[in-house]
This record gives C-alpha cells, sequence and structure tokens, in this order.
C-alpha cells in the first residue's frame, strides 16, 4: 500500500502506522550504537571518573552517552507498552509458545541489562544498588550467590557487569527481539523519528552522577518501588517470588479462559498501580536516611534540565581546563575556585576540595548546574552532620555537640522559666533552644541570648559578629584575621 502513495507521504504515514514494537525496536538498535561508541572513552577500571571527565570536560561524550541513556529508558517503556497491547489486544494468542516464552523470559533479562548499565556509573548509587541485588541474590537457596557472582563478580571491580552488559545481556535481548519481530533492523523511517526525537531529548535534559556527599541513596526509576518493598519487608525472597509468580502469568495468559485471562489482567494492573505508586514515594517523598518528607530529585545524581553544547562565559569556565582530582574525584569547582586561602592544611580546598563542605555538583563546570544543593554555610547544626561530620571528617563530635548545653541551652531555659515561674514540673525531657514557645519567659529569652548561641543558622559569609551570630561549629572554629576579610571582601 505505501508504495501506492506520492513518496512524500510514505515516510509520515509509515511512520504513523508504526506499532509500540517497532519503536522498541529502533530505542534498542539506537543504545546499542551509541553504547559501541562510547566504550572507547569508558574506562571499566574507573567507571566514575570516566563519566566524570565527559561531563566536565567531553560535551560530546556527554550528548552521546545522554542518547544512549534516553534510548535504554524508553527502549523498556515501549517494551512493556507493546507487551501489554498484546495482551490487551489478545495478539499474544497469535504468538507461537516458544516465541512468547523467550519474550517473557526476556524481560527480567532486559531489566538486568537496563541495571547493569546503571551499576556501571560508579557512583555512591550504583555501588549501593549493588550491594542491595547482591545481598538479596546471595539468600536464593544453592544457586543464589552463584548467580550473584556470575552477574556482579566477586569484587568491587566493574568488570564482570561490563562483560554482562555489552555482550551477554545485550546479545540475548537482540535475538529475542529479532525473532519477535521478524527483521534484523527497525525500519528506517521509525529509525530516523524515534533517533531525532532522542537526540533532541539528549540536548536539554542530562542524567547527573551521584556522589558521596548526599545521603539520599536511590536506584533507577523503574527500580524505585522495589527498593520502598525491600526496605519495608524482613523476606526479599518473598519478593522475588512474587516477581517469578508475575512472569508465569504472563507467560500462561495467552493460554488462560477469558474469564481467568480478565481477572488475571486486573490483578496486574493493581499490582502495577501499586508498584508505580510505591516507586513515587521513593521518587518525592524518600528524604535522608529514609525519612519521610516532600522533595524533588534535585541530586547531583538525578536529571538535570540544560542545554549541554553551552558555550563558555561569565558563568561557566572553558571545558578545556584542566580538572583537578582531590580525594580521588574529579573536582570541577576548583576550575572555577582554584586560589582560595586562608584555610588550615585540613580544610584547604587542594586537601578535600569544594564539594566535601559545600556539597555541590562537582561534576559540571556550569555554575548554575555546579551550585545546585549547594551548601552556602557548611557549619550550621542542620547541615553539619553532611558537611563537618562525614564520617572521614568529625563523624562523633557532631552528636556529642548536638546533645550539648551549647547547642540545647538547657541549662539557661530551665532556671528562666523557673524565674519567671513556668518550670514544667512534668516534663520529660531536657529542654531546647528550638522549641522555644511564646511564653514571657521563652520571649525574653529570645531577646536577650536565644538568637546568639549555637543553633541560630548563619546565612552570611564571614565572620561572627554583631550582626551575624550562631552558625554552629562556626560559632567558635571561623576565625577571620585581617588578610582573610581583606580578601572575602575582594571576593564578594
Amino acid at each position: 500500500m505505501a508504495s501506492e502513495l506520492p513518496r512524500a507521504a510514505q515516510g509520515p504515514l509509515a511512520f504513523r502506522r508504526a506499532t509500540l514494537g517497532d519503536v522498541a525496536m529502533a530505542m534498542f538498535a539506537l543504545c546499542a550504537i551509541t553504547g559501541v561508541l562510547l566504550v572507547p572513552a569508558y574506562d571499566v577500571s574507573q567507571g566514575r571518573e570516566s563519566i566524570a571527565l565527559w561531563l566536565l570536560t567531553n560535551p560530546g561524550a556527554v550528548f552521546l552517552r545522554n542518547v544512549h541513556y534516553w534510548s535504554a529508558q524508553l527502549f523498556l517503556v515501549f517494551t512493556l507498552l507493546h507487551l501489554w497491547d498484546h495482551l490487551r489486544l489478545g495478539t499474544a494468542q497469535r504468538v507461537r509458545a516458544g516465541v512468547w516464552l523467550r519474550v517473557v523470559l526476556s524481560l527480567p533479562v532486559a531489566v538486568f541489562l537496563m541495571l547493569s548499565g546503571f551499576l556501571l556509573r560508579g557512583d555512591a548509587d550504583a555501588s549501593q544498588a549493588r550491594n542491595v541485588l547482591t545481598a538479596v541474590l546471595g539468600q536464593v537457596p544453592l544457586l543464589g550467590p552463584l548467580l550473584a557472582t556470575f552477574l556482579f563478580g566477586r569484587s568491587e571491580q566493574l568488570h564482570v557487569t561490563y562483560a554482562q552488559h555489552a555482550a551477554v545481556a545485550t546479545i540475548i535481548v537482540w535475538l529475542v527481539v529479532v525473532e519477535h519481530a521478524r527483521r534484523l533492523w527497525p525500519r528506517a523511517v521509525v529509525m530516523a523519528g524515534t533517533a531525532g526525537f532522542v537526540m533532541a531529548l539528549s540536548l536539554v535534559v542530562s542524567p547527573g552522577l551521584a556522589d558521596s556527599l548526599d545521603l539520599r541513596v536511590k536506584g533507577p526509576w523503574y527500580l524505585l518501588g522495589l527498593q520502598e518493598i525491600l526496605h519495608w519487608t524482613p523476606w526479599p525472597l518473598v519478593v522475588l517470588a512474587a516477581a517469578g509468580a508475575v512472569l508465569v502469568a504472563l507467560w500462561w495468559l495467552p493460554r488462560m479462559g477469558d474469564d481467568a485471562s480478565r481477572r488475571t489482567k486486573r490483578v496486574l494492573l493493581v499490582a502495577l498501580g501499586v508498584y508505580a505508586l510505591l516507586g513515587g514515594v521513593g521518587m518525592f517523598l524518600r528524604g535522608d536516611e529514609w525519612s519521610l518528607r516532600l522533595n524533588r530529585p534535585n541530586g547531583a545524581g538525578d536529571l538535570r534540565p540544560g542545554w549541554i553544547f553551552r558555550a563558555p562565559g561569565p558563568e561557566s569556565a572553558s571545558p578545556t581546563a584542566a580538572v583537578p582530582v582531590v580525594l580521588g574525584r574529579s573536582e570541577g569547582c576548583l576550575v572555577c575556585h582554584a586560589g582560595v586561602t586562608g584555610l588550615g592544611d585540613s580544610h584547604r580546598p587542594e586537601s578535600i576540595g569544594c564539594a566535601s563542605c559545600h556539597a555541590g555538583d562537582v561534576n559540571s563546570l556550569d555554575a548554575r548546574r555546579a551550585h545546585a544543593g549547594m551548601v552556602l554555610v557548611p557549619g550550621n547544626l542542620a547541615n553539619a552532620g553532611r558537611t563537618c561530620g562525614q564520617a572521614a571528617c568529625h563523624a562523633t563530635i557532631i552528636p556529642r555537640v548536638e546533645r550539648s548545653i551549647m547547642t540545647t541551652f538547657a541549662g539557661i531555659i530551665a532556671v528562666d522559666r523557673h524565674v519567671f515561674g513556668e518550670s514544667a514540673a512534668t516534663s520529660t525531657s531536657p529542654p531546647h533552644v528550638r522549641d522555644l514557645g511564646a511564653s514571657a519567659a521563652d520571649t525574653h529569652l529570645r531577646q536577650l541570648c536565644a538568637s546568639c548561641h549555637l543553633g541560630q543558622p548563619k546565612t552570611e559569609w564571614g565572620a561572627i559578629g554583631e550582626e551575624s551570630r550562631g552558625g554552629g561549629c562556626n560559632a567558635c572554629h571561623l576565625v577571620y584575621d585581617t588578610a582573610a576579610t581583606r580578601q572575602l571582601a575582594a571576593y564578594a
């Protein structure tokens, strides 16, 4: 039919007639092509640093990485939509039993293919995901530890995962796709349309790279629901069994009677809805250390909008600048902020970088992205745990300070309330300055001392003085001599 139409109309009409499976195949092909192109620039022994250098110095590699990422995500989405379309329309019954079995069994392989790509980032999120998956698989009787070693290897190195991702899993999925689609390559018009869309998206939205400075550690979006389930259940093997039951149900659906098929589809839809809801909780409601609070995904490893080929200007450093390495990581901050002086040897930027205290994104030379999530005054007690209190710094001191009278003001509060006749005889815990109310005694304290005390947040750079008080750790440990004060004034 297409050959009878004018040539100009064949392309658009052919694309409109493309099935979800056609689009999924084109996405897979695009993902495979960009993966091959990225191989020479990726060092599997230093996976995170390879990607960090792309983000800091190589916009071309960033573009290829973005295309690889988005085509992979959309391949998974369109594959699941295509599978459901088969079940919804009843066309799965026309697929040969052996082919349908291989299609269903390829789903966990496709998920692993996606997951192994996530692990190859080598960042904090990837390391945590690998540890969790290895622990869960290790609980499977007999074959579990062997399977974990086969998929991820015995060490923290990524060589085994890389081989599984680039060769084994890719070949398995490609063979199943070719067998199901009955063609070796997607149609040209579908390939062109999907490539155009993915490339346009890749120019303006990029996946980040997580670091150990962010307390929120998350897996890929399609496994956030599983992450929530594993957090709440003490029986990970039940979760694996449930996943296996879903695969069995998908395989058996074309052979069920009409009533059983409808009921099974409803159950699967409800399960998918619950899983999506849990994924939303993990994405938008999961905070530091598994706390529940509303937040948007704005960590260094989350998606970031922005034109990737932005020309260097007053707000972005040159992509050809040398990137210093601090604490084993590329520290993009120091490309712009080199030469900062006045700090002790243990706190010099050359020793610990900028992000160890101020957070932000060390993998970007664009000021807007690099400063996203930045901690302006790292000594404030509200964020001292993730800055001064890092494991390699003052981890044992911060909890002591938070419980001390320097922070709680407990003794002065108790005496002041006693003088005002407001003693709370039934109180079960010492008073705290952050809990001051509106009574006469508490108002008196706020007007006298409370606004100067340790827990008061400091919001501006500079020394502690009449107009800049509190500051947590900085209240005692931030000292400006004459030279430092002069440099700060010049910098600001």
